[in-house]
């Protein structure tokens, strides 16, 4: 029986040759060279189905192509047409059937054909489809404006232009009026779009894009008074959330020298969170005079958000100008590891630097700043100007004495020198030389005190004592001239020339200049401070007098210049919490009481806002030229044994530099597991003496001692360490028989003998690397090779805080290669083996080991503690050999009666190499300070 569709095939087949055939040959030869079938709907439905259900996309889109040709008014061939076409990539097909669709009525086809056209950038069909889409919605804004916007990317601004003036007539949109402002300014015709604001402005009102438009063709036509009228009239009125207004306003009244309205802008800008990088910096300078704080509050935003350079000089001038230790130390604090290499070539960098280690009272790390960047910048006026005054101020000058003359053609070229050139020289006590400078400097400035006051030193030092009271006259009148512009230090300066003039009338000037108000100018104790200080007896005795007020410290300024040693000791005994720390120490140092001289720098270390270069003069007298015993006390227990051990140790200072120290220790050991280690020697005894020397070269220490533990035997320990570099300590080490702490059995029966080396690098003021590279060889107590091992450390700090509490994180990264000795085991070691145990026993693990570690105040262990100080120590690492593990040391120092040190602190310790691995210690340290 014959299939019901079976006469349909027949024609089906002379369709698939038409449609899937390349070419007229192939097709003439699939029909047998018979003409083609007439059209026939059905026929082309199925042959359309029948490839689609195959996926033969290709095939599919060819029989609706060739449905569309025989029958072009087709609308359901089209849409197959159009279907088909996208999925085969034939766009353009696609994208005039759906044209075709969408002019016939079928608007469902004009988006996705308006997607088509938009990415074929076709624009014709764009503009036919905008238009089919007017049709539909007529006077539409967006359509408007999209015709206006087709037309200016085929090239046709004019016609886009006319085509907004008719849809305005019909319909007086704000948008298309703004459009047309903006074809006007890319066509560049001022004055149409001049015209257009205008009309916008009247029919709208003054909104802000409307002015920043209008202002910034003012400013291209060069008219940038005009355009900032026209800002600044309207700012009232716009809100402040508007960015580019204000920051356009700012930018117009820096320009035109209107500094309120600048900083008002970019105050607006900076309190919304929206000011850039450049209105922070008009906003800095702005302020930076009447609002420092403000403005330095301001600069460090800046500097920490943009880490650019000139937030940073802003801060460090401000810090400078205010003389602000605290400031000056808080810049320095803001850089990091990135930013100095954009700040280094900047001598204001290195001034600044300089200032910063000299107000720490560290004047040879400023001393090597300032040579350094002389070095980088030999022909800077304002490095070698920092220079001069620094050693001026300091009192060194003397060590400028070889290269003071090599400057002179550089400061000849620059008078801004003359001034500190010429101090240096009265430094020297050369006044001939600092002569021709200061008359220089009075030519151009003949009344100014800041010359006429040099000028009377160097005629005074060069005998021409007449002449020099005539200038400090003539100084004195000036001073006390009613209606002088404010001079810095002026009232100093009155004071000064009243002492040195010593006379009863200049005196009594001061004092009636003076006033009787206690907030005048020139207290009474600064008077009678010059007075003492230059030995002026006359008006001190005659200040002292008029006001019946003798004050502690000027009797005792008094007593010292006098050398009144009776008079010393009643002060020192009744008035000795209220003088001040200097003349204290060197009122006690005066009367034979060095003893006393170092009581009072330790009472003064810590106290207060003192001066940072005092404290550490205290410091060093206190620690370095006194003698010292102290005592020690602790119980350890490690692997297998425990061990509770106390120490003395005696310390003399033969002179500032040298010192010799010397020392016992006793230990009681204690076997706590039999499984871990054999037996023990019961007791651990050690003595030694030692010397240490600090000289240019660096210091140095050696000592020698004596321990008897599993036998008896001497060891030694030296080391140098030095700078070869700065911002750098290189130390060296060597050991003979020294203790081992490798393993718990080596630190009860070994010895090491080795060297090590270790470097210190600062790479800031908060970040230090440090590194270290040792060699040594592991031996028995009486002889006999167990091992040798090559250690290297490396570690990262990074202080958060520079002050106590100057919490500390870092890195650190280790690794250890032990080999053993290959002889027998040594015949003193037996004992201590455990009953598995062999000659490995005393031979350590090669390790590779990282940590990470956080502390703070942990110097305070050892050093010297001005108060309360808790200290931390923490790390916590991974090992090769142990893996995971940490470190914790804790503990609290104080001083009890004053010069004298005390320490509790308890350790732990797991997963450790060496004597660390499973330690427990805790203990107890003091020290006390004898005096001279």
């Amino acid at each position: 029986m014959i299939p019901r569709y079976a006469h349909r095939l027949l024609g089906l087949g002379t369709a698939l040759a038409v449609a899937v055939a390349p070419g007229p040959a192939a097709c003439a030869a699939s029909t047998g060279g018979q003409p083609h079938e007439p059209y026939d709907r059905r026929d082309y439905s199925l042959s359309y189905k029948v490839f689609l259900n195959a996926g033969q996309v290709h095939a599919a889109y060819r029989v609706a192509q060739a449905a569309v040709a025989n029958r072009p008014d087709a609308i359901a061939w089209r849409r197959r047409l159009a279907r088909t076409a996208l999925w085969t990539g034939h766009d353009h097909t696609a994208l005039r059937a759906m044209v075709y669709l969408a002019r016939e009525g079928d608007t469902a086809y004009l988006k996705p054909a308006w997607t088509l056209a938009s990415g074929l950038s076709a624009f014709t069909r764009l503009t036919e489809l905008l238009t089919l889409r007017l049709a539909r919605h007529p006077g539409a804004p967006a359509l408007v404006l999209e015709m206006s916007r087709l037309y200016q990317i085929q090239g046709h601004p004019h016609r886009a232009i006319h085509w907004l003036e008719q849809a305005m007539r019909k319909n007086p949109h704000r948008r298309y009026l703004w459009s047309v402002i903006t074809l006007d300014n890319s066509l560049g015709a001022g004055a149409r779009e001049l015209a257009a604001l205008r009309a916008y402005t009247r029919r709208y009102g003054a909104t802000s894009r409307v002015l920043l438009t209008e202002a910034s063709l003012f400013y291209h036509r060069g008219e940038i008074g005009r355009a900032y009228r026209l800002l600044a009239a309207h700012a009232a009125a716009v809100s402040t959330r508007h960015f580019a207004y204000y920051h356009t306003l700012g930018a117009l009244a820096w320009m035109r020298q209107d500094f309120p309205a600048a900083r008002a802008a970019a105050q607006a800008l900076y309190a919304r969170g929206t000011a850039t990088q450049g209105d922070l910096a008009h906003l800095v300078l702005l302020k930076e005079h009447r609002h420092p704080r403000d403005a330095y509050r301001l600069a460090l935003a800046g500097f920490r958000r943009y880490h650019t350079p000139v937030f940073f000089f802003a801060m460090l001038g401000i810090a400078e100008r205010r003389h602000s230790r605290p400031l000056l130390i808080e810049t320095f604090a803001q850089i990091r590891a990135g930013n100095t290499a954009r700040l280094v070539g900047n001598p204001y960098y290195w001034t600044g630097l300089a200032r910063y280690w000299a107000v720490q009272g560290r004047d040879l790390r400023a001393e090597r700043v300032y040579r350094e960047a002389l070095r980088r910048f030999p022909q800077s006026t304002a490095i070698l100007d920092s220079y001069l005054w620094f050693f001026v101020a300091t009192g060194r000058a003397p060590h400028l004495a070889a290269t003071l003359l090599t400057w002179a053609p550089i400061v000849d070229r620059n008078r801004s020198l003359w001034l500190p050139y010429a101090l240096s020289f009265l430094t020297l006590n050369e006044p001939r030389l600092a002569l021709p400078y200061l008359r220089g400097l009075l030519r151009r400035h003949p009344d100014d005190p800041r010359f006429l006051l040099p000028l009377a030193d160097s005629l005074a030092k060069d005998g021409r004592a007449d002449e020099a009271i005539a200038v400090r006259r003539r100084a004195f009148a000036i001073l006390l001239a009613p209606g002088r512009a404010a001079i810095r230090h002026a009232a100093r300066q009155r004071a000064a020339l009243a002492v040195d003039l010593a006379t009863a009338p200049t005196v009594m000037a001061l004092l009636a200049a003076r006033g009787p108000d206690r907030h005048a100018p020139m207290r009474r104790d600064v008077l009678l401070g010059y007075a003492l200080a230059r030995a002026a007896y006359a008006p001190a005795d005659y200040e002292a007098a008029r006001t019946g007020i003798a004050p502690p410290w000027a009797a005792l300024a008094v007593a010292l210049a006098g050398h009144d040693g009776m008079r010393l000791r009643a002060l020192l005994t009744h008035h000795d919490r209220t003088l001040p720390r200097v003349g204290r120490v060197d009122a006690a140092a005066a009367v034979g009481q060095p003893a006393q001289a170092i009581s009072a720098a330790f009472a003064g270390l810590g106290r207060g806002r003192s001066d940072v270069a005092l404290a550490r003069r205290y410091r060093a007298l206190a620690l370095r030229q006194s003698d010292r015993v102290g005592g020690q006390i602790q119980y350890l227990r490690s692997a297998g044994f425990s061990a509770l051990s106390e120490g003395l140790t005696v310390r003399h200072a033969l002179n500032p530099g040298t010192a010799i120290d010397a020392g016992a220790v006793n230990s009681l050991d204690q076997r706590t597991n039999p499984t871990l280690i054999g037996t023990i020697p019961r007791f651990d005894r050690s003595q030694y003496f030692g010397i240490v020397a600090r000289r240019p070269s660096g210091r140095y220490r050696l000592t020698v001692g004596r321990r008897s533990a599993v036998t008896r035997f001497l060891y030694a320990r030296a080391s140098w360490q030095t700078a070869f570099w700065p911002h750098s300590t290189q130390t060296l080490r060597v050991n003979y028989h020294a203790r081992a702490y490798d393993l718990p059995s080596l630190y009860l029966g070994g010895v090491k003998n080795g060297v090590s080396v270790a470097d210190a690098e600062a790479l800031t003021v908060r970040d230090t690397v440090n590194g270290r590279l040792s060699y040594r060889q592991l031996q028995a107590q009486g002889g006999g090779a167990l091992a040798s091992g090559v250690i290297a450390s490396f570690h990262y700090d990074h202080k958060i805080f520079l002050s106590y509490p100057d919490i500390t994180v870092g890195g650190a990264l280790s690794f250890a290669h032990y080999r053993a000795a290959g002889g027998p085991l040594p015949e003193a070691l037996e004992p201590l083996l455990p009953p598995s145990g062999g000659i490995g026993f005393f031979v350590p693990q090669s390790y590779a080991q990282a940590g990470l570690d956080v502390h703070f105040g942990e110097t305070y262990q050892r050093h010297y503690a001005p108060g309360l100080r808790p200290f931390l120590d923490l790390s916590v690492f991974d090992n090769s050999v142990t893996h995971a593990g940490y470190d914790l040391s804790v503990g609290v120092a104080m001083p009890i009666v004053g010069p004298d040190h005390l320490a509790v602190y308890y350790t732990r310790s797991q997963g450790g190499i060496g004597i660390e691995n499973r330690l427990q210690a805790v203990g107890m340290r003091y020290d006390y300070h004898f005096k001279p």
